[in-house]
């Protein structure tokens, strides 16, 4: 809660300050609870005006919603059912079913798309939430912004005076959801539930006001949402429950098709390709106008800022005042790339774009890297917490490497690290940071870290300026190389004398030549600018170790083209040890921590 952005009714005026201290420290977030996701209204409150975006003025009224009861039990969702007038679910429950690609969910539902649209429309209806778009043609539903307020601390105070003292408790974040009903075919639906955040933070240094900002959208409220819906079509508390949470998104990755062109290539199937390409669409607030699936194609309007760095991050993407360009339309294509899929972005006639708006375009749609929230659960996993990261180092712009360090950095104003190259090549001069945040790294120049020397060095990779990393504490030294083609010789003098080493064993030759990646991906990774085997790994190892390296890690390992034991062995071999010495990075968990 920020406290600028409350106003005090006059009869508290007389009340002690001890109480108005307790009343807004009490309004800090707290973290998901699947059982509390509350958008109910409790009262009419009238917060002090914001300098708000155009499409979240209705901010300034009734804007905080809650689930009824709070939480969902079988008995509780029959009772509803039995009593609610108009339509009711079928009994039928082996009809609705999850499916899941990376950290994306929707639901499959074997009936009609027009007898699924009026139960999913009084669905969030019956969830407290007001609808900004109700396209039943399209199948598009959005939500008004609300306030989660479960977040809300349930104290002695806030139960005893709730309704007295309602006004000076805020969350500071506001949510939206879209829904996607599309017909797959005569008798059968696929539901999709996309969220947008929001979040309130102080403008200026005084802290004497407070604007709206984009938040990450949250995977994990989209699938509470599902959730609660598969029970609204028919499905068992029991069946709902069985949604859990999804793994890692499958890597997509930015490609150059040409000197002035980019795509994104997606190894997963076209129809799967389809689906995460129209979340990631929804929950980054393009306005897409009409979509055609035979076709691939999503038409879209996309706002491009003239001056990005006087704007705040939500402006620049979605804002209309008097400085923006106007919306320019795009048309996002899907093809076909063996059993893969290729992304790219046309203008509005149909061509390809060369232009540096639709290269950010595709830099949005990319949903890789590891989730704010996945991070904070690994930290705390290893004692740590997000207050505790000194610094961000970016090695190279691809989309798996930067990931979510944008919003990390914006939100949490964590110093960001990386070589002009790479600041070049994903637009970090364009992101919501204060001047001393962006830090630029270069090869052979060290970087000073509270107790930590960084020694950057450059490796052969297919990106603008890519650098991986030497650091040392005037004792110890830890080398870090994951993503390089092949070992120069710079890449071999400057893993010298290292105590321990994390080592890229990306694949086996044979198994990529196997695969079924497109062969331009093929070539990408087993050419000189791509990434290491597990035999040349072994054979830099090799060339750097030495009696005093204690550790040796394998690291970004091909979840399609390896194997942890193929890794192991390659290294004990080179060093002649055993493969269960070797440890192995868990991409999805982390490694545990190692002494060196």
């Amino acid at each position: 809660m920020t406290v600028s952005s409350v106003r005090l009714p006059r009869f508290l005026t007389a009340c002690s300050l001890a109480l108005l201290v307790i009343a807004v420290t009490a309004c800090s977030s707290i973290g998901l609870d699947n059982e509390k996701v509350n958008y109910k209204t409790e009262s009419k409150v009238k917060p002090v005006a914001l300098d708000v975006p155009p499409d979240l003025s209705q901010l300034s009224r009734d804007s905080r919603y809650a689930l009824p009861g709070g939480t969902v039990s079988a008995a509780g969702l029959e009772q509803e059912r039995r009593t609610a007038t108009g339509i009711t679910a079928p009994a039928k429950i082996a009809d609705v079913r999850v499916e899941r690609s990376g950290t994306q969910r929707w639901l499959v539902v074997q009936r009609p798309a027009d007898k699924v649209w009026p139960l999913v429309r009084e669905f969030w209806i019956e969830n407290g939430f007001t609808y900004t778009t109700e396209k039943a043609d399209i199948g598009l539903l959005e939500t008004e912004w609300a306030e989660n307020r479960a977040k809300l601390p349930q104290d002695f105070l806030r139960r005893t005076l709730g309704k007295v003292l309602d006004g000076l408790y805020s969350t500071g974040e506001r949510d939206k959801y879209r829904t996607r009903v599309e017909s797959l075919s005569q008798d059968s639906t696929e539901i999709s539930i996309s969220h947008r955040g929001m979040v309130e933070a102080y403008s200026d240094v005084s802290k004497t006001s407070t604007v709206w900002q984009a938040r990450p959208s949250d995977p994990s409220l989209e699938a509470e949402f599902l959730r609660r819906l598969m029970i609204k079509l028919g499905s068992t508390v029991e069946q709902a429950a069985q949604s859990v949470d999804a793994p890692q998104a499958p890597p997509a990755t930015l490609v150059s098709v040409n000197d002035k062109q980019q795509a994104i290539l997606y190894v997963e199937s076209y129809d799967v390709a389809w689906r995460r390409v129209g979340v990631a669409l929804d929950r980054t607030g393009f306005t897409v106008e009409d979509r055609d699936r035979n076709q691939g194609l999503y038409f879209v309007r996309y706002v491009e800022k003239p001056d990005p760095e006087k704007q705040s991050f939500f402006n620049r993407l979605f804002s209309r005042t008097a400085e923006s360009a106007g919306p320019v339309r795009y048309r996002i294509l899907l093809t076909r790339e063996g059993t893969g899929s290729r992304i790219s972005v046309l203008n509005g006639n149909g061509d390809p774009d060369t232009s540096a708006a639709s290269q950010r375009i595709l830099k949005l749609l990319i949903d890789c890297g590891v989730r704010p929230a996945e991070l904070e659960r690994r930290l705390q996993r290893a004692g740590l917490s997000i207050t505790d990261l000194d610094a961000l180092f970016i090695t190279h712009e691809h989309s798996d490497h930067v990931g979510h360090a944008r919003s990390l950095a914006e939100r949490h104003r964590i110093p960001l690290w990386m070589s002009d190259g790479t600041r070049r090549a994903c637009d970090a001069h364009q992101w919501a940071l204060e001047p001393s945040q962006l830090q630029l790294a270069r090869d052979g120049e060290p970087v000073g870290i509270q107790d930590l020397c960084l020694h950057p060095f450059t490796v052969p990779h297919d990106a603008r300026e890519p650098l991986q990393l030497r650091c040392t504490d005037g004792d110890r030294v830890l080398g870090v190389v994951t993503d390089l083609g092949h070992v120069s010789r710079h890449v071999v003098e400057s893993l010298q004398h290292c105590h321990a080493l994390m080592l890229e064993t990306n694949h086996e030759p044979e198994w990529v030549e196997r695969s079924a990646y497109p062969e331009f991906l093929k070539r990408r990774i087993l050419g000189d600018w791509g990434h290491l085997s597990n035999a040349q790994s072994a054979a830099l190892l090799t060339q750097v170790s030495h009696a005093g390296l204690r550790t040796v890690i394998a690291a970004h390992l091909s979840e399609r083209n390896n194997h942890p034991d193929q890794a192991r062995a390659a290294l004990a071999q080179a060093l002649g040890g055993q493969p269960q010495d070797i440890p192995v990075a868990d991409p999805t968990e982390g490694s545990d921590w190692f002494e060196v």
